[in-house]
């Protein structure tokens, strides 16, 4: 383009080429138009440089969340815990009739004789109560247990109560798995139970085969508590009762946390 100079003379001026319509001044792609236009090129932007940095995953949500997670289920396996526990401590009391820590042989002991020997009852005299059967074992070691021999059979008579031999007195059964007790090398589980009136009974047992161990005559399970069923009740309301303690504490925690 040319112009007039003061003293009437035309003078070639450079005059700047115009950036395209719809490039902004200071963006790379305006920068490269202009360089095509003027024949000058123009260092392609670093893309890594001006890329901008990718979103980094923030690890503090998630561990936080798994965090949350297990502290949820330690706290239901506190709660449920007491309960289960307790439960299972519940049917233990109502079947055995309480904790079985009576003295076994209070009462006296009878040898076990075989089935063709002649029967050697051992007479004792007795309160008006229950009273539970054990077969009794000794000379165990350490690793040995306690086991009734097969066949045992014993035999309660109320002496006092007429007849040649007394009157026979049903023995209810108890198993022998409920339970067992060792003290040095003495070892016994439970056999039976039968109530007895204030008098003399005479007990005698047989066994195939006989030879060794005896059956004592002692105290039924402790249960300061009567009847099975109302410890049995009793404990299961305990567990009830730390159940929700311990999940009040845990939803007090959760909240001051």
């Amino acid at each position: 383009m040319e112009r007039e100079g003061g003293d009437g003379d035309t003078q070639g001026v450079e005059e700047p080429v115009g950036r395209p319509f719809g490039f902004d001044e200071a963006s790379p792609a305006t920068d490269a138009a202009a360089s095509w236009g003027t024949g000058q090129s123009t260092p392609t932007p670093d893309t890594a440089a001006t890329t901008p940095d990718a979103p980094v995953e923030q690890g503090g949500a998630p561990n936080a969340a798994a965090g949350s997670s297990r502290s949820g289920v330690g706290r239901r396996v506190g709660i449920i815990a007491p309960t289960g526990v307790a439960a299972v401590l519940a049917f233990s009391w109502f079947i055995i009739g309480g904790l079985p820590f009576a003295d076994h042989d209070e009462h006296g002991a009878v040898a076990i004789q075989g089935p063709g020997d002649k029967a050697q009852p051992r007479e004792v005299s007795l309160e008006e109560g229950d009273y539970y059967l054990y077969f009794e074992e000794r000379g165990l070691s350490d690793a040995d247990t306690v086991s009734a021999p097969d066949g045992l059979k014993v035999t309660v008579r109320d002496v006092d109560a007429g007849g040649r031999n007394g009157t026979p007195v049903e023995v209810e059964d108890v198993p022998g798995f409920l339970f067992s007790s060792q003290v040095n090398d003495v070892g016994w589980e439970p056999y039976g139970k039968f109530e007895a009136n204030e008098g003399t009974y005479a007990v005698s047992a047989t066994a195939d085969p006989s030879g060794f161990g005896s059956v004592t005559i002692g105290n039924p399970p402790i249960n300061p508590f009567g009847p099975p069923i109302v410890g049995s009740i009793l404990i299961a309301l305990v567990g009830v009762l730390l159940s929700v303690l311990i999940s009040r504490s845990s939803v007090t925690l959760t909240r001051s946390a």
